[in-house]
């Protein structure tokens, strides 16, 4: 979920996800948010080993003044 919480739209964003079974997926260009305005995206992969798997996702915006809150980090236990 990508939330705008600034006072401004947010312009030519895009977002940049680090898969387990790669490659990196890349969102191209999107749709400009207002403030308060949310996007959800949900993501797949197929992998075949089980265990921990890392992944990660990170918005990048375009004259963005705060990135500290545009990247996140997950780890999963993969069950077969």
């Amino acid at each position: 979920e990508v939330i705008n919480i600034g006072t401004k739209t947010a312009y030519d964003w895009e977002f940049e996800a680090d898969l387990p079974a790669g490659p990196n997926f890349e969102s191209g260009e999107q749709e400009p948010l207002k403030p308060g305005e949310r996007a959800i995206f949900t993501l797949g992969f197929d992998t075949t080993s089980r265990g921990l798997e890392r992944f990660n996702a990170e918005v990048d915006a375009e004259d963005d003044i705060n990135y500290t809150n545009n990247y996140y980090d997950w780890v999963v236990e993969v069950i077969r």
